[in-house]
């Protein structure tokens, strides 16, 4: 294999709803945004074993940093840039000539099953042709590679993209600029459910079964064209929040996983403060008495979901948490559970106070809401929902569920929850402060003499 070569994977961010819109006439967003994401994966894999340098190509640029936190820090990433695809791959070529490269090959995102023979093939080639390039059964190509001394930034321009000439097109202006092309085998990326049922078809009986995208198939019960129904219904209290708000919605569209979600967002203002600075079109909003057991509530009473998950605005959850919350909930045992915390400080006293708040949930059994708690509905109306009291709600619920004796599961995975409480009020006053509260409110003090003390 040529040494000196790299290899890049074009490959977008995966937004819900942003990607892949073929396979949206059949599978859910969240499926679709999972299972891109298995895509890469699996590229990945097989790129790591091999001895040739490789780069994720991120599109849109922007999403650099979250592309990293899905892949792996480590793994060297550069933007996409240019106003078309065209343009964006010669801008990639131009950036591994310049970083010293002698040949470069992109391919595309969609191929999970690509294997590493028609990679080596492709560069290999490259010693005695111009050019590689391996053309997809759409019409279009799924690998494209140049020497740096025979690269052709003009073949990318007048390219109809997206159409199924795209491979017709780009070998007219080779052969127009004299330069030879190695053909590479036909390989078939996926866009169409029909695509993923030819996947599972030539692959049947090769190691990909064991790879991540057919174990995401495999999860989903995939049966020609259905992916899981379970729901889940996010449910965000808010007062005040408006910096903040589209900053959580855009965090929890990218979570990845293949459980679709919806976002309620329940504001405590009476004019609407916050919801009326969300951007996103795919949520919906409700106005409710002030009051966070309340506003829960009202969301609850509009919810779809099968679970209900309570997300405070400065709380993130950890990547492809809904996945996790699905796996722990097939066991009919838990009615719910909540997570490990984490705050968001270099602060060492925060960090005592996320390993004593895991110590106390587990002990106790009774996580705070900013563990994020996620309780299945039907038993949730059974219960009445959250008490309409000033405090406490979570801490109530909980001691609710503990006298009829149901389970709950405390997640080691951890949500990232801000320190601004704890910045403005002082560590150490905010800490003793609420474990104080929580004593006297479980030795029978009214949560409404409470209040006062906690503002």
């Amino acid at each position: 294999m040529n040494k000196k070569g790299c290899v890049v994977i074009f490959a977008r961010y995966p937004e819900r709803g942003k990607i892949k819109s073929r396979l949206a006439t059949v599978y859910d967003p969240g499926f679709i945004a999972g299972l891109y994401q298995n895509f890469v994966d699996d590229l990945i894999v097989m790129l790591r074993g091999g001895d040739l340098p490789f780069f994720i190509a991120v599109h849109p640029p922007e999403k650099e940093k979250q592309m990293k936190r899905l892949f792996g820090r480590e793994i060297a990433s550069i933007p996409q840039e240019g106003s078309d695809l065209g343009e964006r791959m010669k801008n990639a070529f131009i950036r591994c000539f310049s970083k010293g490269f002698e040949s470069a090959v992109i391919i595309g995102s969609d191929i999970p099953d690509l294997p590493a023979e028609i990679l080596k093939e492709a560069l290999d080639a490259l010693g005695k042709n111009d050019v590689s390039i391996g053309p997809a059964e759409d019409g279009g190509y799924y690998l494209i590679g140049f020497r740096k001394a025979t690269f052709t930034p003009d073949v990318f321009e007048g390219i109809s993209w997206g159409t199924d000439t795209v491979f017709k097109e780009t070998l007219k202006a080779l052969h127009a600029k004299n330069r030879t092309a190695h053909i590479l085998p036909q390989w078939n990326d996926i866009d169409t459910p029909e695509d993923i049922d030819g996947f599972l078809e030539r692959n049947e009986r090769t190691a990909a079964p064991h790879s991540r995208t057919m174990s995401c198939l495999a999860k989903a019960a995939y049966n020609k064209g259905e992916s899981s129904s379970l729901k889940f219904s996010i449910i965000i209290p808010v007062l005040n929040e408006s910096e903040t708000i589209n900053s959580i919605i855009d965090h929890l569209e990218g979570l990845g996983g293949q459980y679709s979600f919806e976002c309620i967002v329940v504001d405590g203002s009476d004019d609407g403060e916050t919801i009326r600075e969300i951007t996103r079109k795919n949520v919906k909003t409700v106005i409710s008495e002030r009051g966070r057991g309340r506003q829960m509530n009202t969301g609850a009473s509009v919810a779809s979901g099968e679970i209900l998950l309570f997300l405070h605005a400065d709380t993130k959850l950890p990547e492809s948490a809904l996945d996790h919350i699905a796996s722990v909930m097939k066991n009919d045992r838990y009615v719910g559970g909540a997570f490990d915390l984490e705050i968001a400080s270099e602060n060492p006293l925060l960090r005592l106070i996320e390993k004593a708040a895991s110590i106390r949930s587990r002990i106790t059994r009774i996580p705070y809401g900013d563990q994020v708690i996620f309780i299945r509905r039907a038993f949730f109306e059974e219960l009445g929902g959250f008490k309409d009291i000033p405090i406490m709600e979570d801490v109530d619920i909980m001691q609710r569920i503990k006298k009829q004796k149901r389970l709950i599961y405390i997640s080691r995975k951890r949500v990232r929850t801000s320190p601004r409480r704890w910045e403005t009020e002082g560590v150490v006053y905010a800490t003793l402060r609420n474990w104080l509260l929580m004593i006297l409110y479980l030795l029978g003090m009214k949560s409404e003499k409470l209040v006062r003390f906690y503002k």
